[in-house]
């Protein structure tokens, strides 16, 4: 995908996650602000920094191209979608139109939590954006991003839940009207809410990682 194509899928996830947080807070003139303009352009070029990593991620989510992310810790069985919840090896197994759904839908899920954070907290200021070594962050993110949740546990009570809250705004009208077609009872809703969850708080701990790193620089 080139930088135009990348920008561009950039600014449909911000506008979309933007919908989503007027929906569940006053937000006053923030989208308005010179420091929302300021992040606004910082995020644009970190998400385009990061795309090709984060899709290796989630080829690897949808149970494919799981070589290309070879030498990372992942915890690879837990983190492959179609067998955790679908019992199925990949995605490519599905029906087109649901594999469509499914892609989209935990897309979403990763990277309205990586923007999440960036507007929300903290960007990479731009003198900091080329010094910010992914390959390292990936390293370090990459053990931990299965137990997203717990490792920012914290972090959503300080932030009197928002991260959960935009989550759950989410999940319920995208993603939870999708189980009935899928067939899935009530054990199944649950555990596939669960892999969303921490799908959507893996992308928050990605965006906080490679903050923490250019503060260390």
């Amino acid at each position: 995908m080139d930088n135009q194509q990348t920008d561009n899928l950039f600014k449909t996830y911000r506008d979309d996650l933007i919908v989503i947080i007027r929906m569940i807070m006053d937000i006053g003139d923030f989208f308005s602000s010179e420091e929302y303009r300021t992040k606004d352009f910082n995020n644009g070029l970190f998400f385009r920094r990061v795309y090709d990593h984060t899709q290796r991620f989630l080829k690897m989510v949808q149970g494919v191209s799981i070589d290309q992310i070879s030498g990372l810790r992942f915890d690879r069985k837990s983190w492959n979608l179609p067998a955790v919840i679908f019992r199925m090896n990949s995605i490519e197994e599905m029906p087109e139109e649901k594999r469509a759904v499914v892609e989209n839908v935990a897309a979403r899920c990763f990277y309205y939590g990586l923007l999440y954070h960036l507007y929300a907290w903290q960007s990479p200021d731009l003198g900091a954006m080329d010094r910010i070594d992914l390959e390292r962050v990936i390293q370090e993110w990459s053990p931990l991003s299965f137990n997203s949740y717990v490792e920012l546990k914290t972090y959503d009570d300080l932030s009197n839940y928002i991260p959960s809250r935009v989550f759950t705004y989410y999940h319920e009208r995208a993603i939870k009207p999708s189980y009935k077609g899928w067939r899935f009872g009530y054990f199944k809703r649950i555990k596939a809410e669960a892999f969303f969850q921490r799908l959507f708080f893996a992308g928050v701990l990605l965006s906080v990682k490679a903050v923490e790193q250019t503060a260390k620089q």
